[in-house]
């Protein structure tokens, strides 16, 4: 059932029937009929925007001069978060360039290096 746009709706309703509308298309172009079927497109979002994420702390946290801050550096970064925002830097790249084996195994490595970080800064003080 078509529905057609009239001189009432607002921008923000066309944007929600775009964005509907494109999501449809998406799913339905690769035969998806249900919720189990959008894992894919899901997950890649999620990688998308976790690479986004960690690109922007690298860039805005980690790479400050840490006199400013008034911290110990750990190396040429502030904090030992920058190990792991590189882990999944790395896990972004395997997902473009190399097949699915290496990418499960490259966030199995970032998902560990995550799990791991809390301990290890909290012994490295």
């Amino acid at each position: 059932m078509a529905r057609y746009l009239t001189d009432t709706d607002t921008d923000t309703g066309i944007q929600a029937l775009a964005t509907e509308a494109g999501l449809r298309e998406r799913l339905g172009g690769c035969g998806a009929l249900g919720l189990a079927a959008a894992f894919t497109l899901a997950a890649t979002a999620a990688l998308n925007t976790l690479v986004a994420l960690a690109t922007f702390l690298l860039v805005q946290v980690e790479f400050e001069d840490p006199r400013l801050a008034g911290l110990d550096s750990v190396g040429p970064f502030q904090t030992l978060g920058a190990v792991t925002w590189l882990g999944w830097l790395f896990v972004g790249l395997t997902a473009t360039a190399l097949p699915g084996s290496w990418t499960r195994s490259a966030a199995a490595g970032g998902l560990l290096l995550t799990i791991a970080l809390p301990p290890v800064a909290a012994v490295a003080g």
